[in-house]
């Protein structure tokens, strides 16, 4: 009965031993299979953060935009490599190689642009960025000449003729799941790191884009704007000012804060000289692939909301209601003067709004809503540029008038003549808004995601411009998804410059 006991015990003892040891060896397995997820992923993040420290210097020196040079299948080699290097001495480690889906994060999309944008307009909104337009130029010599008579499209730069290869690493991106320090960035560009990229554009530009082939790769390309004139009107009518359409705080706000300090426009080039455009505001604006054609699009648009704006403040005041309902039974006695008053009152605002816009574009103030000290066309200065037209065609029949018309191209006869004898009158008046407020109504105006793509444009046109020819967003990169086999597991690793945050 004793030896049955201690058999009993004997058996006991040894299968809790045996129980212990497993037991033992289970967690000594969990412990090296934890121990290498969380080791191969705390390296995975460094080699994605390594690739992304290696962020395009042309593109976020000119317009604080972080992206990569790359493919998958190249982003693979890279991370394959830093894992070989690594585990190589591992041998509790098998790596079975990686996968990596670098489409999501491309800068093609308007969507990871816009965030990027954003970003940045805070910055700027804040006065936390030093763009340092002027001296970028500075370091980096004139852009493209005045313009030739070539009707060639972007100029391309040699296959690897780059001056700073695609996938130039970076001064201070660590990349990462960290916000970049772009302000620090640009301190640095601002007082002349080493690490600045001039450009060297390869040929003059023309100002115009006559290559389908170039109009086809724009991010923008098939998008359309559907522009109505009689809409912008039905807009300005019932606004107080222009501001009034944009709300402060919004990404719409921010993405203006990006616009006006990174681009150029007809009055502020920003000192930024390596452009292939030099309207480039309102090419986003009007999204047309000739330089001459956006700046009078934009004339057009001022135009249209000067008039309205005129035409209705005629109308309110007594007095230029009185002086236009008396000539008009001068010139035309009985009851067609009232149509002639209409008319005299329609040419009177559009002759106000000319001029409005040629004060505008001399970098002067315009009053939203006019009043008497601010109006500076009177009813007489009308009325004499046209006898003095009408004069001028019956001497010359022989087309001398025809040839004023055609050089002026645009909507009036009598403000032709006008606009002839008085390129503008200035008021003296500081009140009312410049032509850079002009620009932000029209670019507010425009669809949100429209503008993102435009800007797109012209980022994707000055970097195949100043720096290599064969630039496309597209083929750039602001994140990284891999996922490394280690030991038979998978581990998903994300990176990208600016990763979502909560409460912010």
């Amino acid at each position: 009965m004793f030896r049955n006991r201690k058999g009993s015990v004997t058996v006991f003892v040894m299968l809790f031993f045996v129980s212990l040891v497993t037991l033992i060896f289970a967690f000594v397995t969990m412990a090296k299979r934890t121990g290498t997820a969380s080791c191969a992923n705390a390296l995975g993040g460094l080699w994605c953060e390594s690739v992304l420290a290696e962020y395009d210097l042309p593109l976020q020196q000119q317009y604080h935009i972080f992206g990569f040079y790359g493919s998958s299948r190249e982003t693979r080699a890279r991370l394959d490599f830093y894992a070989n290097e690594s585990f190589q001495e591992k041998n509790y480690i098998e790596y079975g190689g990686s996968k990596v889906f670098l489409d999501p994060y491309s800068l093609g999309s308007e969507e990871r642009m816009k965030k990027q944008m954003v970003h940045v307009g805070k910055l700027v909104a804040g006065k936390r960025l030093i763009t340092a337009g002027a001296d970028l130029a500075s370091k980096g010599g004139k852009g493209g000449g005045a313009g030739s008579s070539s009707d060639s499209a972007v100029p391309r730069l040699p296959s690897g003729d780059s001056g700073s290869s695609k996938g130039s690493t970076g001064s201070g991106g660590s990349g990462g799941s960290g916000d970049p320090d772009v302000s620090d960035v640009s301190d640095s560009i601002s007082s002349g790191g080493d690490n600045y990229v001039a450009p060297h554009p390869s040929a003059e530009r023309t100002g115009r884009i006559a290559n389908q082939a170039v109009l086809g790769t724009l991010p923008s390309s098939g998008v359309s704007d559907g522009f109505s004139a009689d809409r912008l009107k039905r807009t300005v009518k019932g606004m107080q000012s222009l501001g009034d359409v944009i709300e402060k705080g919004t990404d719409k706000f921010f993405l203006d804060q990006y616009l006006f300090a990174h681009f150029r426009d007809h009055v502020d080039d920003r000192g930024r000289d390596c452009c292939y455009f030099d309207n480039e505001v309102e090419y986003v604006i009007c999204g047309h692939p000739d330089d001459k054609q956006n700046l009078r699009g934009v004339k057009l648009r001022i135009l249209a909301v000067r008039e309205a704006m005129n035409l209705w403040y005629i109308m309110q005041d007594p007095k230029m209601v009185e002086e236009t309902t008396l000539l008009a039974e001068i010139l035309t006695p009985g009851p067609p003067a009232a149509a002639t008053a209409k008319l005299l009152q329609a040419a009177w605002a559009l002759a106000e709004s000319h001029n409005d816009v040629q004060l505008l574009l001399n970098g002067k103030k315009v009053a939203f809503r006019k009043d008497a000290a601010t109006w500076a066309v009177d009813l007489d200065s009308i009325l004499s540029a046209k006898q003095k037209k009408q004069a001028q065609e019956t001497s010359d029949s022989k087309g001398k008038g025809k040839e004023t018309k055609n050089d002026h191209d645009d909507h009036s006869d009598t403000e032709l003549s006008f606009r002839e004898k008085v390129p503008y009158i200035d008021t003296g008046s500081d009140r009312g808004e410049d032509y850079q407020d002009y620009l932000r109504f029209f670019v507010a105006m425009t669809d949100e995601e429209l503008r993102v793509l435009r800007m797109m444009d012209l980022i994707q046109l000055n970097l195949q411009y100043g720096w290599y020819g064969d630039f496309q967003l597209r083929d750039h990169y602001c994140g990284i998804q891999a996922t490394l086999t280690v030991n038979s597991n998978d581990i998903t690793i994300r990176r990208e410059y600016y990763p979502q945050k909560e409460g912010k």
